[in-house]
């Protein structure tokens, strides 16, 4: 079992194994002191970063629960260590995820902008960006970061004000709030003065 600040133990994990696409609402831990318990990290050996999660407040001594929405893991097998990664696990719990997780937009910049001009895109899990749309028609993206935090994309002819929505083979986020302006109106071409004959 794992033993850490406060005589927290940990002996179980429910549900073991989740799915990005379809994440349960939360996951309960049991064990022993776990009212003592602040937070979680998680540990997966080919990921750089060790995420963390916060134990919701109304933890009892044997189970605690964890909100989903808040998780920061990517496809692959965690280790879950009680409040931080550099204490030793014992425990041996972990918690295998599977799928991609949906995409979310928190931004965009312009706010408005014409048809043709360029719109940066930010959010997560924009990484496999296969299309955009504007109202409902249609862009391909130009450039996707590598690190699926940012895509961006030229406003598509016919675009409509509303909602941008960004599609992966995981899912489509949306956002609302775009504004297509109008293309300004060609300035008229201007003739020169007439020469009078002298």
């Amino acid at each position: 079992m794992c033993q850490a600040l406060g005589g927290s133990t940990l002996s179980g994990v429910e549900p073991g194994k989740i799915d990005l696409g379809s994440l349960p609402g939360k996951i309960t831990l049991t064990g022993y002191n776990l009212n003592n318990l602040n937070k979680v990290c998680f540990s997966n050996e080919s990921a750089a970063e060790k995420p963390t999660s916060d134990v919701k407040k109304d933890s009892s001594k044997t189970q605690a629960t964890l909100d989903t929405s808040s998780l920061k893991l990517s496809a692959g097998v965690w280790e879950i260590y009680l409040n931080d990664c550099s204490d030793s696990n014992d425990s041996k719990q972990k918690l295998t995820v599977t799928g991609a997780a949906t995409p979310q937009i928190s931004s965009f910049s312009p706010a408005s902008a014409v048809p043709g001009q360029t719109v940066t895109i930010k959010g997560s899990n924009l990484v496999g960006a296969t299309t955009v749309t504007f109202g409902g028609v249609e862009a391909k993206p130009l450039t996707v970061a590598a690190d699926g935090s940012q895509v961006t994309v030229v406003v598509p002819p016919g675009a409509q004000s509303g909602t941008i929505g960004l599609t992966t083979p995981a899912g489509t986020g949306k956002k609302d709030g775009f504004k297509v302006l109008p293309k300004p109106k060609a300035a008229a071409q201007s003739k020169p003065p007439a020469t009078k004959p002298n």
